[in-house]
């Protein structure tokens, strides 16, 4: 009575038991070719981590021996993120200068600009003159349907 239903069932043919061990020894094969590709991929990984890490120092020694020689001093703490600087620049122009400095612009001389009169036609003015080149065209359209309207109907 020990016997279970699937022992009386597991009459399979050789065909069946060649292939059942066929696709078990298939399976061993890939999985190992699987785990040894991982192995090299995750080895060449550490390797090529490594590799840039080295090359990531060496730039950051050239950068700094650059800013050495154009006197250039690396910012001590990290820049801020782009508002930040933006709205600390505009703070910084909007200060009043010390002493009563003068800007450059105030000591610039005055000069009148002329526009060119092509330049002073209002944007609505141009539209305006393109509307009505527009109707004028659709006027003559229009005639030109009617013609034609009139020569189908003879």
């Amino acid at each position: 009575m020990g016997k279970s239903v699937l022992d009386h069932i597991s009459t399979e043919s050789p065909y069946e038991h060649l292939v059942k061990t066929e696709l078990a020894q298939l399976q061993k094969v890939l999985l190992q070719q699987h785990t040894l590709e991982t192995k090299n991929l995750k080895s060449s990984n550490e390797r090529l981590r490594k590799e840039l890490e080295k090359y990531e120092a060496i730039v950051e020694e050239q950068k700094i021996k650059e800013s050495m020689t154009l006197g250039i001093t690396p910012p001590a703490e990290p820049l801020a993120p782009p508002m930040e600087r933006w709205a600390l620049l505009a703070e910084r122009l909007m200060e009043e200068r010390p002493g009563g400095e003068k800007e450059v612009y105030d000591e610039l001389p005055k000069v009148e600009l002329h526009m060119r009169s092509v330049w002073k036609v209002s944007l609505q003015e141009m539209m305006r003159r393109r509307h009505h080149g527009m109707v004028l065209a659709m006027r003559g359209a229009s005639d030109e349907m009617r013609m034609n309207e009139a020569v189908f109907e003879d």
